[in-house]
């Protein structure tokens, strides 16, 4: 199983986003549904990905789900 190694805690904005995407919607959708640019949401996307030290969506939606789904 794939290993986290999240470097810095994730604010509201980040943990919002990402939960969009782990629904399954793609970055388009997530720009609708969050209203923000879809440049933004690209922009949350890296900042996700740096800061639980993964390189994919799919990563990123799994550590979602084993950590903050029930918040």
């Amino acid at each position: 199983m794939f290993k986290f190694e999240q470097v810095e805690e994730l604010n509201d904005k980040e943990l919002m986003v990402l939960g969009l995407f782990a629904t399954g919607m793609d970055a388009d959708a997530v720009a609708i549904a969050s209203n923000y640019s879809f440049r933004t949401v690209k922009w949350y996307q890296l900042q996700i990905y740096q800061k639980l030290g993964v390189h994919r969506l799919h990563q990123a939606a799994v550590w979602y789900f084993l950590n903050k789904r029930s918040e």
